[in-house]
């Protein structure tokens, strides 16, 4: 097996860790995120925030996620979030 095909089978075990821990949240805290991409230059995986989110995500609040990643995928992997941003008419004419 070669690297590449390693990292895909790394970032899909990693898919997979965020999506359960994705769904925990949603029902525990009602925070909605989802995997986002995997930036290998800065070893970085990014989940993205959805508008649908009644609560923000926050470093804090992905702890056991980042956590989960460095033991179960790579302990040198860190998270990255990505902020939908609100429509800026909607925000100003509110």
């Amino acid at each position: 097996m070669n690297d590449k095909n390693d990292l895909k089978l790394l970032i899909e075990r990693a898919k997979k860790i965020c999506k359960n821990e994705s769904d925990k949240l949603y029902l525990e805290y009602d925070i909605d995120f989802s995997f986002d991409h995997f930036d290998g230059e800065v070893k970085t995986l990014f989940v993205r925030e959805s508008n649908a989110s009644n609560n923000p995500v926050t470093y804090e609040i992905l702890e056991n996620l980042s956590e989960d990643i460095k033991t179960m995928v790579n302990k040198r992997w860190n998270i990255g979030i990505i902020y939908e941003e609100a429509d800026f008419y909607e925000t100003i004419n509110q």
